[in-house]
């Protein structure tokens, strides 16, 4: 037994739990996969683990002593303070937003990258979301020529070819197993089968599972399924036997294998037997899928925006004054994918690649879509109009999440923290982001400070099982000094501002997460989500009258700040807010400052409290500095 533990010597990672199932990791309890543990670098704890309440007899006795208590109640949560970089947040922010992250087209797992041909490989994996003309950004992987912007000249259903000099990279990793891989196998109802509709079974396999499992699940779905098939399937043969009782001889049986993704790995496709007559038996040869495709264990691109044709984009910033546009003669702005109160980023590094007038770059908020028409309502500059000649200019997007007003889009989700004590482990198990506050203040880095209410805690020996990365997180914070683009307070509709510079700002959710307790319970068998709000404090320089007067006439007021560094971004967006306070602070020898409170509200027209966009990638051009 050591004598101390040091708080340097620990460490804190998370790993998402199945979804729908607080408390249950990949792997656990039926579920396939196995968790993936993600390393986080706290600067302290508020709170960790589990808060026990033990109860007592306390009987009328001359003794006047209490009795040895019992253990009758837990409170298990976690809190926890971060510095904000630039891709940390990305993993837990859906369990605060309650929402899932609306994503650009995202690959990963790549075969392969080739030098000679200038390709990433990844079978079955693009017939769909990418085209020519696309921007993406590669990372992960180990040669770093094959990392960063990339321009997509070429798709095929296999592979993206780029217009970069890419470097030969083979797969790292080898799977152990067939785990995420699904098999399926259709037979088409006929006359001859008299099945009413076709037989459709698939089987997912889990950890350990070699082609062995896998026969043996397809045999016993299809027993399973109704009406019954009668197959077989013997070990070490690779073959499913379709009886020739089901009169199957003559119909079109297909077999197909996914990957963990969803792709279509052709290279894996089992072999059906030829056709005869229908009363003959029918295989289908698991060869192929004997074994995974290996893979580069961190490769990844993701679709980051498009580079348009010469002269195809215009601005019209006259036709609307509230809402300039880009316009376009071939470019569908629909299949971009973007939303209303989205933002993007106008313009590339290279002068081709932006417009000619420096206004029209710069960050905006997509006010409308439609095929040759994006117009704006907040813009970080003000447009005007130009006619586009040569100009291949660039628009950037990456991934929005917001809490979503329809219920079909609301998604609990939930995370287990372990943080090692060196002598052992603690767990937190079905936490649920409750509440989450951005920090920042003048020449100070941006700091997260994130809380989760959980329903139970483990300490423990044993550390649990599940993959464990190396940390991802970029190693600079972003801070108030050199990386805030932007922030801007106004009344909704109006791009003047309410005050110039800030002397510091809080924005903050929450969840109002409470743990529901039970008889015969320990901790909490589920928890209750109250509203959610977003509420904040800014601290601004006084220079206009109107800005106490917005306060006073509770206005209907909108607040968004955009943060840049090392070729990453984010965007803030609080559609609609009512200020408060807004008394000024008047002191002999100093500025004038004037606080004012945020207290968000549902936008009627985006019908959202909050939105956030992460730039996985921003040309230099965008960074703050």
């Amino acid at each position: 037994m050591v004598n101390k533990v040091d708080a340097n010597f620990t460490g804190l990672r998370y790993a998402k739990e199945v979804q729908g199932q607080p408390g249950v990791l990949p792997g656990e309890e039926g579920n396939g996969g196995a968790p993936i543990w993600h390393e986080i670098e706290p600067n302290s704890y508020s709170d960790f683990g589990a808060e026990i309440t033990t109860t007592a007899r306390s009987p009328i006795t001359a003794g006047r002593q209490k009795k040895k208590g019992r253990v009758t109640d837990l409170d298990a949560s976690g809190g926890f303070q971060i510095d904000f970089t630039g891709n940390n947040m990305v993993g837990l922010l859906d369990t605060f937003m309650f929402a899932d992250w609306r994503t650009a087209a995202t690959r990963d797992r790549f075969e392969s990258v080739t030098a000679a041909t200038d390709r990433y490989t990844k079978t079955g994996a693009f017939g769909s979301g990418f085209a020519a003309g696309d921007l993406i950004f590669a990372s992960g992987f180990v040669i770093d020529a094959n990392n960063g912007l990339k321009s997509v000249v070429g798709v095929n259903a296999d592979y993206l070819t780029v217009n970069d000099g890419l470097v030969d990279e083979a797969a790292t990793v080898t799977p152990a197993d067939l785990a995420g891989y699904v098999f399926g196998v259709t037979i088409a109802a006929d006359a001859d089968n008299g099945y009413v509709d076709d037989v459709e079974v698939s089987y997912t396999a889990t950890d350990g599972d070699a082609i062995d499992d896998v026969g043996t699940a397809l045999v016993a779905a299809l027993a399973a399924h109704t009406p019954t098939v009668t197959a077989t399937y013997t070990a070490g043969t690779d073959i499913v036997e379709i009886a020739a009782g089901e009169n199957a001889g003559a119909s079109a049986i297909t077999a197909t294998v996914t990957d963990p993704q969803g792709y279509v790995q052709s290279g894996m496709a089992p072999t059906v037997s030829a056709t005869g007559a229908a009363g003959t038996a029918r295989t289908v040869d698991l060869t192929p899928a004997e074994a995974a495709v290996d893979y580069i264990e961190y490769g990844k691109v993701q679709k980051v925006g498009i580079q348009t044709a010469a002269g195809d984009l215009d601005v019209d910033a006259s036709t609307d004054p509230a809402h300039p546009a880009l316009t376009s003669t071939t470019l569908d702005f629909t299949t971009l994918g973007l939303i209303p109160g989205q933002a993007v980023y106008i313009g590339g590094d290279a002068s081709l690649t932006r417009f000619t007038s420096a206004g029209n770059n710069g960050f905006a908020r997509v006010h409308a879509v439609t095929a040759n028409r994006l117009s704006f309502d907040k813009t970080q500059n003000t447009m005007v109009n130009e006619a586009n000649a040569a100009q291949t200019v660039r628009l950037f997007f990456g991934d929005l999440i917001k809490n979503e007003n329809d219920p079909e889009l609301i998604v609990t989700k939930t995370v287990q923290f372990e943080r090692k004590v060196v002598v052992g482990y603690e767990y937190l198990m079905g936490s649920h982001g409750n509440e989450l506050t951005i920090n920042m203040a003048t020449a100070d880095k941006i700091t997260v400070d994130m809380g989760f209410v959980s329903f139970d805690s483990d300490p423990t020996e044993t550390r649990k099982p599940g993959q464990f990365p190396a940390i991802r997180t970029a190693p600079e914070a972003f801070n108030t000094t050199s990386d805030v683009v932007r922030i801007r307070a106004s009344k909704q509709g109006s791009a003047s501002p309410l005050f110039g510079f800030v002397q510091e700002m809080s924005l903050s959710i929450n969840n109002n997460v409470e743990p529901l307790k039970a008889i015969g319970v320990l901790g909490a068998f589920d928890a209750s989500i109250g509203d959610f709000e977003v509420t904040g404090d800014i601290t601004a320089y006084f220079n206009d009258i109107e800005a106490v007067q917005a306060v006073r006439n509770s206005d209907s007021l909108s607040i968004d700040f955009a943060l840049a560094f090392d070729n990453q971004g984010w965007w803030f967006d609080v559609p609609l807010f009512t200020g408060s306070n807004g008394m000024l602070n008047v002191e002999k020898d100093a500025a004038i400052t004037i606080p004012v409170g945020i207290e968000a509200a549902e936008d009627q027209d985006l019908h959202t409290t909050l939105i956030v966009c992460w730039f996985p990638y921003l040309p230099s051009v965008a960074m703050a500095s």
